[in-house]
């Protein structure tokens, strides 16, 4: 575990140097994010009884050393063809005019789809109190749930996928305001807040942490952008970023107990939570020759994108759920989180885990280029790669990239479109 440690620094401040010292590329979210969870796991190792493969170190850290040399040499690539805008550092983004009127309509907006939703979440689950029925369905969307199938109506789910839209697109904006222009925008903040909270209506908190990682990755990207990050800035915001997510991670267990799952230790849940994903890919590949036999192409690593292509071309394939049993020392749950590895070795093999970091690793560098060099300030480049930024930071916890590749996306992105037509600015317009 030592080894997988230091490795992974490593990794982590060579991705640093070779990104131009900037703390939101892709390679570094990736190696430092994974840094953290091995170091979650190494305290933890005499308790969880963690002794780590060697196969599973060369998983780990080959397929983060394979991310950054793809990242850098698409970089690299993509500078030499002139495939950029000009240097990121003299497009400087200006705070837009946004009608103040326009925000608070968006405001009563996701306020009025919210309440929808909860009306539809308590007619699915036939339960008057929300946070029952938030966590009824919350609990018959996993593996190991045994009766009727609960799901909320398509309408339901496309206003949340607008409002998780609103969120990112609030927050950017919020944020170019407080930067460029030191004014707190009331109007937006309240927007932001309604948005990180409406998750919770369906007992998940995945899209709020979405949110919050996106808003980090916009904030720094503005900074960055406005040349405001020089050695003693970056330390700044990184002590910042740390004690907001110290304050997010002790109100987690908090979050869970709201929804009624049990609670008896907190730093035990916090620990597992951020760490024990090492230790069960550690299980998984201990007890399993890959890949394993599935009856469809690609089920666990493609489990969202399978049910949107099968009704596009008409196939007939039935509903599944993925398999991710929970791993436990005892009496000790170690939940069923397995690294993004997990679905990738299952359904391709090692073979597998090479190809799908390499079509990753070029996707998301080539939306962070255009993010760091474009000069719009509503560029959808930049908005989207907070987005798919916040998914390669929880890759270390599950297969957040591919599962993020479905409806919902298409869904946030038309969205974007929608607001950033609706909050144009007017010529003459200025603020």
């Amino acid at each position: 575990m030592i080894l997988l440690v230091i490795t992974l620094l490593g990794l982590s401040i060579t991705s640093y140097y070779l990104n131009n010292r900037n703390l939101v590329s892709p390679a570094f979210l990736l190696s430092t994010t994974f840094f953290i969870c091995s170091l979650v796991a190494l305290i933890n190792q005499n308790k969880w009884q963690l002794i780590l493969n060697r196969k599973t170190y060369l998983v780990i850290c080959g397929a983060i050393l394979e991310f950054i040399i793809v990242t850098y040499l698409v970089n690299k690539l993509l500078s030499v063809v002139k495939f950029q805008y000009k240097n990121s550092k003299k497009s400087k983004l200006n705070a837009p005019y946004i009608s103040t009127r326009k925000s608070y309509i968006l405001f009563a907006i996701q306020l009025l789809l919210i309440i929808y939703v909860i009306r539809n979440l308590k007619e699915v689950t036939k339960i008057n109190n929300i946070f029952q029925a938030a966590s009824a369905l919350n609990q018959s969307s996993l593996p190991n749930y045994i009766g009727q199938p609960i799901a909320l109506s398509k309408i339901a789910n496309i206003f949340l996928a607008f409002i998780l839209a609103s969120g990112l697109y609030t927050g950017y904006v919020f944020f170019l305001y407080i930067i460029v222009k030191k004014n707190f925008r009331f109007d937006l903040f309240i927007n932001m807040f309604i948005s990180i909270l409406a998750p919770f209506v369906t007992g998940s908190r995945g899209n709020s942490i979405y949110m919050i990682i996106s808003w980090v990755i916009y904030c720094y990207l503005i900074l960055w952008k406005n040349n405001k990050l020089n050695f003693k800035m970056q330390f700044k915001f990184v002590m910042r970023i740390t004690l907001v997510l110290i304050i997010l991670l002790l109100l987690l267990p908090l979050t869970a107990v709201l929804f009624g799952r049990r609670m008896d230790n907190w730093d035990e849940y916090l620990s597992i939570y951020i760490g024990a994903q090492i230790k069960n890919l550690n299980e998984f590949i201990l007890n399993n020759n890959f890949p394993l036999q599935t009856s469809i192409f690609g089920q666990q690593t493609f489990f969202t994108i399978i049910p949107l292509v099968s009704k596009l071309i008409g196939l007939n394939i039935p509903s599944y759920k993925l398999d991710l049993p929970y791993q436990a020392i005892g009496s000790l749950s170690l939940g069923n989180v397995y690294t993004t590895f997990y679905p990738w070795l299952y359904d391709f093999g090692y073979k597998g885990v090479f190809l799908l970091t390499l079509i990753m690793a070029i996707v998301v560098e080539f939306i962070y280029h255009l993010a760091l060099h474009s000069k719009l300030q509503f560029g959808l480049s930049i908005l989207l790669y907070g987005y798919l930024g916040s998914f390669v930071a929880l890759l270390f916890f599950s297969n957040k990239f591919y599962e993020g590749l479905n409806s919902t996306l298409i869904l946030i992105i038309m969205s974007w479109i929608l607001l950033i037509y609706i909050f144009k600015q007017k010529k003459g317009k200025i603020k």
